[in-house]
């Protein structure tokens, strides 16, 4: 779980979880909080799903579903539109497991552990496709210096 402790990813699904558990009905007022402590609000945007993170999207929906009445899950989807429409940045994955955490009352350490079973099933899905000559992650694109042999 090399990514899960990586500077890129750093544990971002624990950092959104005190504002997942704020007021519903004071999202842009959580957003401008997080933006000031940390510089950036975690749990939005993602480099390889700019129109939106399906993890996030599909995490969000079924805890939607399951918890309508969660505050946890009320605060994560306020704070979603919200940010929609002050940056237009979507919830990524990482703003869903904070919400799911909440929702179970775990540890916000557990999200950590979420991840990185999140990336161990799709290591084990990306070793099956190049076993079959598929392509890995087709939408992400190399932009460090030039392999040797390349065009």
């Amino acid at each position: 779980m090399c990514a899960a402790g990586a500077p890129a990813w750093s544990g971002r699904a624990e950092r959104p979880r005190p504002a997942a558990g704020c007021p519903a009905r004071h999202p842009r007022a959580a957003l401008h909080e997080a933006a000031r402590q940390l510089g950036q609000v975690p749990g939005f945007g993602h480099a390889l799903y700019p129109a939106g993170d399906p993890r996030g999207t599909a995490l969000l929906a079924a805890l939607a579903q399951t918890w309508p009445g969660a505050p946890g899950v009320q605060a994560a989807l306020a704070l979603g539109a919200a940010a929609q429409e002050e940056t237009g940045e979507h919830p990524n994955v990482d703003l869903a497991l904070a919400a799911l955490i909440h929702v179970l009352g775990r540890d916000p350490e557990d999200t950590a552990t979420l991840f990185a079973l999140g990336r161990a099933v799709g290591w084990l899905a990306h070793a099956l496709e190049a076993g079959q000559g598929g392509l890995l992650r087709p939408r992400a694109r190399y932009v460090g210096p030039p392999l040797a042999g390349s065009i």
